[in-house]
């Protein structure tokens, strides 16, 4: 039996991809502050290309399609089970327990994030500074449309 599962290889190709894990690491950081604006459903209201996205929590601000493509089917187990199917039933459970309820993005979504792409290190040496100039890219994105 191989040690390299498509899990693992997977994790392997998104370590292996700097720019995407970091951009990953900065989401789980933001979901985990709570954010108070519409970069979750930036897609939906600017209609774009990758709108469907948003309900995963994948937003072009942070991501390109290709790579919210990839994310969106990133195996979390090597039963065939993916990051949307995780992320859906989670939020689906949560609103079939209580119709009033509301999804948190750090008690919900942000370690589903952890769990499913290993987030690590988005509280190490450094880590703040790149996060804040990417913080202020994707700010002044968004004042500019």
């Amino acid at each position: 039996m191989s040690a390299h599962t498509p899990r693992l290889c997977a994790l392997e190709d998104l370590r292996s991809n700097t720019g995407l894990y970091e951009r990953l690491r900065f989401l789980v950081a933001d979901l985990l502050q709570l954010k108070n604006d519409d970069r979750w459903i930036w897609d939906v209201l600017h209609g774009t290309e990758a709108s469907e996205y948003s309900a995963l929590y994948l937003p072009s601000l942070y991501f390109s399609l290709d790579e919210q493509k990839m994310l969106s089917k990133f195996p979390v187990d090597d039963l065939e089970t993916t990051f949307d199917s995780v992320l859906l039933l989670k939020i689906n459970s949560k609103f079939s327990k209580n119709s009033s309820t509301h999804i948190c993005s750090s008690h919900d979504v942000a370690p589903i994030f952890m769990e499913v792409f290993d987030i690590q290190g988005y509280k190490a040496p450094g880590f703040s500074e790149k996060h804040k100039k990417f913080e202020k890219r994707l700010l002044k994105k968004m004042k500019n449309v």
